[in-house]
């Protein structure tokens, strides 16, 4: 399912921007679109290196668990997250479905 972690560790911040859930897109000006994500990526990049460097970067990444709702819309995935000082951190990921069948991020509610 998720490349998300994968997107981290190359520091593909755009890339990691496009799995995101984004609700109404179509309804939304493409170049506005396009520049909220940009800055989105930017915001990441400085958060995410921030945040990974005092555990010496996020390494590799490990699926633990999928578990998708009965109505196949949105899905919890658990993640064993190893970061280069040894260190590893269990999370869990939320995605949905987008108008296209495709998993996205979610970070609502």
């Amino acid at each position: 399912m998720p490349r998300n972690q994968k997107c981290l560790i190359d520091k593909d911040y755009e890339g990691y921007v496009d799995l995101l859930y984004l609700e109404d897109k179509d309804s939304q000006d493409a170049a506005k679109l396009e520049s909220d994500k940009k800055e989105l990526a930017a915001l990441l990049k400085s958060k995410a290196e921030k945040e990974y460097e005092k555990d010496k970067g996020l390494t590799s990444y490990e699926t633990l668990k999928e578990e998708i709702a009965e109505n196949g819309e949105t899905a919890v995935v658990k993640m064993k997250l190893t970061y280069g000082n040894g260190k590893s951190d269990d999370a869990d990921i939320k995605l949905r479905k987008d108008k296209n069948g495709d998993w996205k991020i979610d970070f609502g509610k």
